[in-house]
């Protein structure tokens, strides 16, 4: 048995050294193993938040500045939020729908806004919805935030000039 085991182990050695030498031009060399890569998944970039912008439906112009019954300046964004420029402090939920802004969810309403023109200059105007008047003329909304840091809304008698 040692006499066969030993035979084994010689022609094994034999075997490798023969693999290694061989010389022989007419044979192709081997391509080395290629190793698909796969590209890594690309991190999904989320949506640049962007301005709403409420468009004049008399003269096409277009803002994203909302006046109230002050002058004072809010906006509105594709994140749902409210902007009171003065502070940049935001408030959550208020879906923009053309020239609607819902509260929470896109079936409660709760401005409309409407272009007038004052000294010259073509305006856009926070109001309430038709709906919410009664049949009664559309008057600019008065806004502040109190010492709380809460949205206050009070209805005006103040008509959106120059319509």
């Amino acid at each position: 048995m040692m006499n066969s085991t030993r035979m084994a182990i010689a022609l094994l050695a034999l075997a490798s050294a023969l693999a290694g030498c061989g010389s022989d031009s007419s044979s192709t060399p081997l391509a080395p193993s290629v190793v698909p890569q796969v590209a890594p998944s690309p991190i999904p970039q989320p949506t640049p938040i962007q301005l709403a912008v409420f468009t004049d439906p008399g003269s096409g112009s277009a803002t994203s500045d909302v006046h109230d019954v002050q002058g004072q300046v809010v906006r509105f964004n594709t994140a749902d939020e409210l902007i009171w420029m003065a502070d940049d402090i935001r408030f959550q939920e208020f879906i923009v729908d053309g020239n609607f802004i819902g509260y929470h969810h896109k079936g409660d309403k709760v401005f409309q806004v409407r272009f007038g023109t004052k000294d010259g200059e073509r305006r856009a105007y926070l109001t309430r919805p038709d709906d919410q008047l009664h049949g009664a003329a559309a008057t600019i909304l008065d806004l502040s935030i109190d010492a709380r840091g809460d949205l206050i809304i009070v209805e005006t008698s103040a008509p959106v000039p120059g319509t």
